[in-house]
């Protein structure tokens, strides 16, 4: 191991204690308590994790290090997965609602608050290198919400083309899926995000049909008469609870089955 190897730092660990708690609440049914909010909305405790935050963004931006130690037990096993989900939050907080989900061959590599450009720097990493049969992509809430800065749908656009070429070049089906409805990104302040989603889910309508991506729409499983998260699928209007992944994993599962995955 040379110099620049033992300076990089790890990043694989779980989340705070408050913040496990917090998305505990947000799977469950019930109403998030009062107490629990306020212990996460703390200044003290805002201004330590986006230290944190702050600190990873300037040493790994992509947070390559995440599944890094995962990555290499995978791949030295010299097995291949069937299925490998990735994304951001929604992705992440997946396994935990719904265990069942990652049966044998499928893993997870979502992470929370990341953009697709983020993503796309660690595809390589975190999908190629483990040679999945199938990689579900589902991204765009934290590029919409501004989390590594102002973008634009071209962007976004690109980002996914550069995955999917990557995937495909790879001998990777792909598997998109429509971004989920949000009336919620409290980080964006009072942006309208509708008319983005309404925009991008429609790109990825058009890009799964001319890429030969199959196509989920995760969109049309949750949202409500109003194209909002149904009250009993969310608390926050933005992730979706243990009934979203339900609606979610019903339209999940004919496309994988299909795939045999």
């Amino acid at each position: 191991m040379n110099k620049m190897e033992r300076e990089v730092p790890s990043f694989e660990t779980p989340p705070g204690t408050d913040i496990g708690q917090l998305v505990d609440a947000l799977m469950g049914d019930g109403p998030i308590a009062p107490a629990l909010v306020a212990l996460f909305l703390d200044p003290e405790r805002l201004a330590a994790r986006e230290a944190a935050n702050r600190a990873l963004r300037e040493l790994d931006w992509a947070n390559l290090g995440r599944y890094e130690r995962s990555n290499a037990v995978i791949v030295a096993s010299g097995q291949r997965p069937d299925l490998v989900f990735m994304g951001d939050s929604i992705s992440e907080l997946w396994p935990l609602a719904d265990p069942s989900l990652l049966t044998s061959g499928r893993l997870c590599r979502g992470i929370s608050g990341q953009t697709s450009p983020q993503m796309l720097v660690r595809f390589q990493a975190d999908v190629i290198n483990l040679r999945p049969r199938v990689v579900h992509l589902l991204a765009g809430a934290n590029d919409i919400g501004g989390n590594t800065g102002p973008t634009t749908p071209l962007r976004f656009q690109h980002n996914m083309l550069a995955m999917i070429s990557l995937a495909q070049a790879n001998d990777i089906d792909v598997v998109l899926g429509l971004m989920t409805p949000a009336t919620a990104m409290p980080w964006s302040g009072e942006l309208d995000r509708s008319p983005w989603i309404a925009e991008l889910n429609g790109w990825l309508r058009q890009a799964a049909a001319e890429q030969d991506c199959h196509l989920v729409d995760y969109f049309a499983a949750l949202a409500d008469g109003e194209d909002r998260l149904p009250a009993d699928c969310s608390h926050d209007g933005l992730h979706p609870n243990r009934r979203g992944y339900v609606r979610m994993r019903a339209v999940l599962e004919p496309v994988l089955e299909r795939l045999g995955v």
